[in-house]
Order: structure tokens, then C-alpha cells, then sequence
């Protein structure tokens, strides 16, 4: 694929300050991004997933996801400390328009800003794709998820009461939404990440260059 060509840079946040790299992931990332998505299965009900996927499995989920949508890294010191990445929302082709976003994050750099420059710059690709809904799900409670949602402009559509069962208790799951543009019709097919222009991607990877 000819955008893990591009490299990333570091990147100033809004007051002026040094912020992580930010790229496309690679193939050799699997097994950094999975020891930080790890703690977040075996430790709370943030994911309903219960057992850590092998590398290999987890390898062919983000080639899987690769093949068509955006799967961002955040790196410091030439180590991963964050992801996002879109999904399909749903599978039916009228849902075509509309993208499921997902975070992660290292537990030691949480509230240092890195969730919202890889989610702004995951929602300018999806822009740039052509979708027009995004949405996200939000096991609840959990406060600083829901305020990086807001913050890059997400609002509460719906909350599934008692939905998942995890770590000896019910759990609700809101479902956030982000509006991308108004309610005409879409002014044209959604495309691949693989087949934005990389000068497009390179813009969004370092808005200052």
C-alpha cells in the first residue's frame, strides 16, 4: 500500500507545545499497539473483548481494518503510546456513509492531549474520504472518554442500558455521533484511504509543514 511510505512528524498542539509523531501504522507496530490495547481487556470493560489476541491475530485485524479505513499511531521516541482507527459502522451499503472510530491509548500519557490530535487528524481523513457520519461507543461510566468526544465535537445520540456484561456487572454503552456535513444527499462514494492523494495525508499527518 502506498501510503506506509509516508513518515510522520512531530507536531505542535494548540498553545504551542511539543506533541508526539503521528503516522500510518506499519506491520511491525502489532506488537506495541497490542501491549497497550492488552490492559484495557484484561483490566476494565472500556472494550467487551475478554481475551488478549495473539499478535498474529491482532496483526491481521489491522491489515484487515488497512484495507480500506485510516489506522493512525502516535509515537515518542520511536515508541507507540497511542492508536485510532475507523471501522465500517455497519455492514448494510445504505450505512456506507457513516465510520465507527476507536482509541487507545498508553495508560501513562492519558490527558496529555494525544487523543485529540489522533482523533482530529482521523476525522480530517475521513473528510477528506468522503464519510458523512461518525460514531463512537463509550462503555459507561467513563469521563475522559466522553470529554475527548465532546472535544472534537461528538454528542450523545443513544444509551444502551445494561448491553454488556463484564468484570462482574452490567454496563451501559452510549453511542456518540459526529456530523460531518448537512442532511443532503452525499456528493459522491466514499473512497478508500489507500486512494487519497499522500500529499492529502501528509497535510493532516503535519498541518504546520
Amino acid at each position: 500500500m502506498a501510503f506506509y511510505t509516508l513518515a510522520g512528524c512531530a507536531r505542535p498542539d494548540e498553545r504551542g507545545m511539543h506533541m508526539p509523531m503521528l503516522r500510518i501504522a506499519r506491520p511491525e507496530d502489532a506488537p506495541a499497539l497490542l501491549n497497550i490495547y492488552a490492559p484495557y481487556i484484561e483490566h476494565t470493560a472500556i472494550t467487551f473483548e475478554e481475551t488478549v489476541p495473539t499478535v498474529e491475530a491482532f496483526s491481521r485485524r489491522m491489515q484487515g481494518i488497512q484495507a480500506r479505513f485510516p489506522y493512525l499511531v502516535a509515537v515518542e521516541g520511536g515508541q507507540p503510546i497511542g492508536y485510532a482507527y475507523a471501522a465500517s459502522h455497519h455492514e448494510r451499503a445504505a450505512y456506507r456513509w457513516n465510520a465507527e472510530l476507536s482509541i487507545y491509548l498508553d495508560q501513562n500519557v492519558r490527558r496529555q492531549g494525544v487523543g485529540s490530535m489522533l482523533y482530529r487528524a482521523l476525522i480530517s481523513c475521513l473528510e477528506q474520504m468522503g464519510y458523512i457520519n461518525l460514531y463512537a461507543l463509550v462503555t459507561q461510566p467513563n469521563e475522559a472518554s466522553m470529554s475527548l468526544h465532546r472535544r472534537v465535537g461528538f454528542e450523545v445520540e443513544a444509551v444502551a442500558h445494561k448491553t454488556g456484561y463484564k468484570m462482574g456487572r452490567w454496563r451501559d454503552v452510549a453511542t456518540l455521533h459526529l456530523a460531518l456535513a448537512g442532511p443532503e444527499a452525499p456528493a459522491g462514494e466514499p473512497v478508500c484511504f489507500c486512494d487519497l492523494p499522500q500529499q492529502s495525508i501528509q497535510r493532516i499527518l503535519c498541518p504546520e509543514r
